[in-house]
């Protein structure tokens, strides 16, 4: 049987002329008689960036302070992501999407990498800001659709992290339906105001797929659950369920002030306040240094090594997180640069093995000298096996 690659392009379900923030798009991908090329699924389109949305006056200058976020690139303007295997049911419901693309980039890729990859520089991600506003100006123009940018991502949804190709009578067609992000949630910067905003066009998905060559081994999908909750104390509680298994946690932070105030990044992964490199005081205010002073994790689970687990080290705290996104110890220097700088900031720890959350409680006690509303973010990475 010919293993041919088919190369398909698939549109929304309602094609319009433009997509606006907060809007859903629906995809359908029928799969009969193929295979599904795992990690071939990309979405293409083109992106405008508005001074004034409302007079349709596009960002048109590199000294416009309106930006994205650099380490996100076009993957911000896709808060969320529902897959849904017609044959199995509900995959994954992805909420807080771009937060965690920002995340997986800190934390996973060398900085510099970010302006010499060609895969990043089609889904918008670069090396600083700076850089990011030259991005932004398509083609200088007026009009919008002349400054219009294209961009290709490639969502990091569960079919496309699958390590066997995804037959059509196993699991019928797919649908994957994205919700655009609001525009405070996109864009910031001094120069941005309420009449703000972006608009997408020319949405499609494209993939790869190849005959059904009839073998059904064992398919696992990663796939993530995610929990935001509001830390207000220097003695904070977290606590979650989780609707399955998980192996790893990844935790960011943005307190709820900066969310609210659309100069600054709503993705921005700030670090907890605590006491800084070298001194023995808390810092009275954010400084790139600091973070978590003392964390303990624990699991309501006997069968697992992970029963309660105390790092007092901030310099543990932060392995544990890059641990957790399994990053090589070779690669650890240039996150640490990061983080370091303030940069980057996040908690987690990987579990070991797959523990089932749907049926004890993940909690983390987090010392810091946090007082102000903080918004956590928690990303559990579990798998689907088909």
């Amino acid at each position: 049987m010919s293993l041919e690659t088919k190369y398909n392009t698939v549109f929304p379900l309602s094609k319009r002329a433009q997509y606006l923030p907060n809007e859903t798009v629906d995809f359908v991908i029928s799969l009969a008689g193929r295979k599904l090329v795992p990690g071939s699924l990309s979405i293409v389109g083109q992106a405008t960036l508005y001074t004034n949305q409302s007079t349709t006056q596009v960002v048109n200058s590199n000294t416009e302070q309106i930006t994205i976020d650099p380490d996100c690139g076009y993957h911000a303007m896709f808060r969320d992501f529902t897959t849904e295997l017609r044959d199995v049911g509900l995959t994954e419901s992805f909420t807080y999407y771009p937060r965690y693309v920002k995340m997986k980039t800190q934390a996973s890729q060398d900085q510099d990498s970010l302006g010499t990859e060609t895969v990043n520089c089609a889904s918008g991600q670069c090396l600083s800001e700076t850089v990011r506003r030259g991005y932004n100006m398509g083609g200088a123009n007026t009009d919008a659709e002349i400054g219009a940018i294209p961009f290709c991502i490639s969502p990091m949804i569960a079919p496309n992290k699958s390590d066997q190709g995804l037959a059509g009578d196993q699991v019928g067609s797919i649908r994957i339906r994205c919700r655009l992000a609001p525009n405070e949630e996109v864009l910031y910067g001094s120069d941005v105001t309420s009449a703000s905003g972006y608009s997408l066009r020319d949405l499609q998905i494209r993939y790869e797929d190849v005959a059904d060559d009839l073998t059904r081994p064992p398919v696992n999908m990663e796939i993530y659950h995610v929990a935001r909750q509001v830390i207000e104390t220097n003695n904070a509680n977290l606590s979650s369920f989780v609707p399955g298994l998980a192996d790893a946690v990844q935790i960011s932070f943005n307190s709820t002030a900066n969310e609210q105030n659309i100069a600054r990044n709503y993705l921005q992964c700030s670090p907890l306040r605590g006491t800084p490199l070298g001194s023995t005081q808390p810092d009275a205010a954010d400084h790139p240094q600091s973070g978590a002073d003392r964390l303990y994790y624990s699991v309501n689970d006997s069968d697992t090594a992970l029963v309660g687990f105390t790092m007092e080290s901030r310099e543990e705290m932060v392995i544990n997180y890059l641990r957790a996104w399994n990053v090589e110890p070779k690669n650890y220097s240039s996150v640490l640069r990061r983080i370091n700088r303030g940069d980057a900031y996040g908690l987690g720890i990987p579990f070991g093995s797959f523990i089932d959350f749907s049926q004890q409680k993940f909690a983390a006690e987090i010392d810091s000298a946090t007082s102000q509303p903080t918004s956590c973010y928690m990303y559990f990475r579990g798998n689907m096996t088909l």
